[in-house]
């Protein structure tokens, strides 16, 4: 994920750190490089996309634009997480969908479309 944000000396960003137990913190931007910039924390990230310097390792966290949008990016996180659980869960469709709507949920999210067979409520599988 490229990040949008143009980096300059002083710009407050949103540190969230990859280890949960740390605490998420405001820091400044120090420097700014053609690759890398440097925070008041003492981590540099990648200015493309806000990830820490692993240094050949995990990396130590990730900062974002503003505590706002690490929040927008968790709550669509978890969202999307409760209803793929919610649906794995489901050992039918419920009784008020069709396949219409299936299809118009699976090209929302990007997925192909049913083919056209059990659009007509046939089936994909050869019976003999």
């Amino acid at each position: 994920m490229r990040s949008e944000v143009k980096l300059t000396v002083g710009m407050e960003l949103w540190w969230v750190p990859a280890n949960q137990y740390r605490n998420k913190e405001s820091v400044r931007v120090e420097k700014v490089g053609r690759k890398w910039a440097t925070l008041s924390n003492g981590h540099r990230i990648d200015v493309s996309n806000l990830h820490g310097d692993c240094e050949g390792y995990s990396s130590p966290g990730r900062a974002w634009p503003s505590q706002a949008d690490h929040e927008a990016y968790m709550g669509i996180v978890i969202a999307w997480r409760d209803l793929r659980n919610d649906i794995y869960k489901m050992w039918t469709a419920p009784a008020e969908i069709d396949v219409q709507t299936i299809n118009v949920v699976r090209k929302t999210i990007g997925l192909e479309v049913a083919s056209a067979l059990t659009q007509t409520g046939g089936s994909d599988v050869e019976t003999s």
